[in-house]
């Protein structure tokens, strides 16, 4: 398959969560799915709990992983 017939997105993880829920969620033991595709999302769904998502109409992403990247991220125009 030429790589023009493959669907591309991005996938940007954004998670949100109630305190009611964090608090069931770490008491929950991993589930296989989870512990297989390593994404800790799979143990809400796989425990019957929904996720939603959303599209990104930025046009611009990037990884938030230290405080270093939190501060790049401030200072972007993410709606621009």
């Amino acid at each position: 398959m030429e790589n023009s017939q493959f669907l591309r997105a991005l996938h940007i993880g954004v998670y949100i969560y109630k305190v009611d829920f964090i608090k069931q969620f770490v008491d929950w033991k991993q589930s296989n799915n989870e512990k297989k595709e390593k994404l800790e999302q799979l143990r809400a769904l796989d425990k019957g709990k929904k996720i939603g998502a959303i599209k990104s109409l930025s046009k611009e992403h990037i990884g938030i992983d230290t405080k270093e990247d939190l501060n790049k991220a401030r200072k972007l125009d993410l709606n621009g």
